[in-house]
């Protein structure tokens, strides 16, 4: 496309061939293999190739250049400020890689343990010379060398200090020694006047990244391309990196020398959902221009065809008609583009914002309000018109399968005009309480007349009563949601990342909070949610610690509220069909019944249907609480869980309490004691498997709106403790405290 290739930046197009060329080092190094040992010029044997020379880095650049034109330095220069067509010059910008770093990508890199560039070897490092020594991470040869005199600030001929070596090769122990030496944290090096903190963050050490700004290192200066700290980290996808400048106080809108924010970048270089989903949760502001084209993230997520962003965008309320310097929309360069789905996410968004003056019909579908309601809506109408339809007294099936070919259409009709991507929730929830509002009906209509009160009647009513208590508490109640606020957010970014521990597995990258144990992020509700087991679209709501009894007793009564009705619509037979299944047969009394009341039939078989489901939900969460002691999620997915032992044929969970209480936190004795606890928890595995002693955790707490509590620590050697502070917990037998 001539307007990316010719004005936007191809200086940072070009740092493609970076990532290439880090590809080509693991899979084809310049000089050996990273497992195996190689000779460098001076003779000795060592097991890891050494950093390639500038000749050599310029020799492979020719190369690459020749493989690559779309990437090499004949791009077309940037009209942007102080651009560098050659950012793969930077010197560093290719890490020594070892065979042991070599690793999958995450969106959180630790970097590497550092002691593996530090193994006792049989090389003679006697001979190494600080820059090579400080590179590999061998300690003493860099101590010899500066308690000799060397001058820790002294760059090497290619302008770089060891600093920035150590930096970029995740060397903290070399830092926090050069440091101690005299090292100057902020001086800039190498061909983009980059700090070691520059370094650190393009390479996505954010250990690193800590322990340079515990020194006094300053993310706001601007390397030779004018970006921060937190630009580079945003243009990697080093989504912990962006959360910990955030949290330090760096500006989430902050804009480079170009005009580029943070968003922008990771709209227009990540194509996943973090860390723009990271920058849309800190309120980012997404409708800002950039100073040279005004192009706002939504332009650059679209020029760069990053669907993923597009949607995250969209959903924050991106204003698709926002223009660039040219008059171009996101739109128009979507049609640029010829890309058929962001046409047609764009100009819905457009549609939902009453743009374009829509007919009244396009009114309707961009009304999401009106949606919702068509959604939960339209199983009310259908339900009524299969039973009504039947229940005709038209003797032809041509003229009601006419009728019924309408009610077909009409549903196609309104599924292509009003459902959207919320269907899967509305849909089941508007089912069921459509199926349950002509039961009712049904019920007072067709049986109130026909029997007991006192037998039938009166404990119907006392069930019903039940049921729509637990229905409303599954619905409408807090399931759980872990919250917190803006500063503790941040406090806790910055607690995890200065412990090591800032990773997905405890981390949520979207409500930005620590995750207790047994919780999970909603993708429905988007909502971190505590002791998380499903998210029900029958109740249209999350089950968890807040609510879990609620849907069980839900589940109970409404297994109940069925067989009334199964019960009824056979007494209804019995009393104004004449016919028997004893003296007429099955097929014979099928056949009768549906002739005597095509709509007590209809009814029947969405019984028979919701008591097939609805029994074989109770049946699997009874047998999980009383048996398993795990949610319905940690089943799923026990694997993914190192506090589980997953056999082939079993699961072994700490949360099972052995022969006294196997709930697994769902019905423990309300008088068991409560320790004091800083946190706690709503489960309490007092005697965990001998498996649970290897595993190590630190600090994994979080206090959530309903007062629910964890305190749950792993000990290495020891037991798993965890405590229960308070009786809010998810329980079936006893009631709510």
């Amino acid at each position: 496309m001539p307007f990316l290739h010719s004005e936007l930046y191809p200086s940072r197009i070009r740092r493609c061939t970076v990532l290439v060329r880090h590809i080509e080092r693991i899979a084809h190094p310049i000089r050996g293999s990273p497992s195996s040992p190689t000779s460098s010029r001076d003779g000795a044997t060592h097991p890891n190739p050494p950093l390639p020379s500038r000749t050599e880095r310029k020799r492979e650049r020719g190369r690459e250049g020749a493989r690559y034109p779309a990437c090499s330095r004949q791009c077309v220069r940037t009209k942007m400020a102080a651009p560098l067509n050659e950012y793969e010059k930077e010197a560093g910008c290719v890490p020594v890689l070892h065979s042991e770093e070599i690793k999958p990508p995450a969106h959180y890199n630790h970097g590497y343990n550092e002691s593996l560039g530090r193994k006792s070897h049989i090389d003679d490092y006697s001979t190494w010379d600080i820059v090579k020594a400080t590179q590999y991470g061998i300690y003493d040869r860099c101590c010899e060398l500066v308690e000799a005199g060397y001058d820790v600030r002294q760059p090497d001929k290619e302008n770089v200090t060891l600093l920035h070596w150590a930096a970029i090769n995740n060397r903290l122990d070399l830092v926090k020694y050069y440091i101690s030496k005299g090292a100057i944290v902020d001086q800039l090096g190498g061909d983009l006047n980059s700090t070691p903190l520059h370094w650190a963050t393009r390479q996505g050490h954010l250990s690193m990244v800590v322990q340079l700004m515990k020194y006094g290192a300053d993310p706001s200066l601007i390397d030779g391309e004018g970006c921060s700290c937190i630009h580079l980290a945003a243009q990697f996808g080093h989504t912990s990196i962006v959360a910990y400048l955030i949290a330090k106080g760096q500006d989430v809108d902050m804009m480079d020398q170009n005009g580029m924010t943070p968003l922008m970048w990771a709209a227009y270089r990540t194509h996943s959902v973090d860390p723009t989903r990271l920058l849309l949760t800190f309120n980012v502001s997404v409708n800002l221009g950039d100073k040279y084209h005004k192009n706002t993230a939504l332009h650059w997520a679209v020029l760069a065809g990053n669907t993923t962003v597009i949607s995250l965008l969209l959903e924050a309320g991106a204003n698709v008609d926002a223009q660039n310097i040219k008059g171009e929309s996101p739109l128009d360069l979507a049609k640029q583009r010829k890309n058929v789905w962001m046409i047609n996410h764009l100009q819905e968004a457009r549609q939902a914002k009453g743009y374009d003056n829509p007919s009244f019909l396009r009114k309707l579908r961009g009304d999401k309000e009106f949606r919702q309601k068509v959604m939960l809506g339209t199983p009310f109408l259908v339900i009524w018109l299969v039973g009504f339809i039947a229940d005709l007294d038209i003797d032809s099936w041509l003229i009601k399968g006419l009728m019924y070919g309408g009610v077909w259409a009409m549903v196609q009709f309104l599924s292509k005009s009003f459902f959207d991507h919320s269907m899967h929730s509305a849909v089941p929830l508007g089912i069921y309480l459509a199926t349950k509002f002509w039961m009712y009906v049904t019920w007072f209509f067709w049986f109130w007349n026909d029997l007991n009160f006192l037998f039938i009647h009166l404990p119907f009513l006392a069930n019903s009563i039940a049921l729509f208590y637990n229905f409303g508490k599954s619905w409408k109640s807090d399931p759980g949601i872990i919250k917190a606020t803006e500063e503790q957010k941040k406090k806790t970014i910055v607690e995890l990342a200065e412990t090591g521990s800032l990773d997905l597995s405890i981390f949520c990258s979207t409500c930005l909070i620590r995750k207790p144990v047994r919780s999970k992020h909603c993708g429905v509700c988007n909502r971190c949610i505590a002791k998380f087991d499903h998210h029900c679209p029958w109740v249209g709501n999350c089950v968890g610690a807040g609510n879990h009894r609620y849907f069980m007793g839900y589940l109970f009564f409404l297994l109940f509220m069925i067989c009334w009705m199964i019960y009824g619509c056979i007494s209804y037979w019995g009393i104004h069909c004449h016919t028997s299944y004893t003296t007429d047969g099955f097929w014979t009394y099928i056949t009768q019944i549906a002739t005597c009341s095509p709509w007590m039939f209809w009814m029947f078989l969405n019984s028979v249907f919701h008591f097939m489901w609805v029994a074989v939900l109770l049946m699997c969460q009874m047998y999980q609480i009383s048996c398993l002691g795990i949610t319905t999620n940690e089943r799923m997915n026990a694997r993914r869980y190192k506090h589980f032992k997953v056999t082939t044929t079993s699961i072994e969970s700490p949360f099972n309490h052995g022969d006294s209480s196997k709930s697994g936190g769902f019905a423990l004795p309300l008088s068991s004691p409560l320790p004091s606890c800083s946190t706690g928890s709503v489960l309490q595995p007092t005697r965990p498997p001998s498996w649970m002693a290897s595993l190590t955790e630190s600090n994994h707490s979080r206090v959530d709106s309903t007062g629910l509590n964890w305190c749950f620590t792993y000990r290495s050697g020891t037991t798993l403790r965890a405590t229960r502070v308070r009786a809010v917990i998810t329980q079936v037998i006893l009631p709510p405290p």
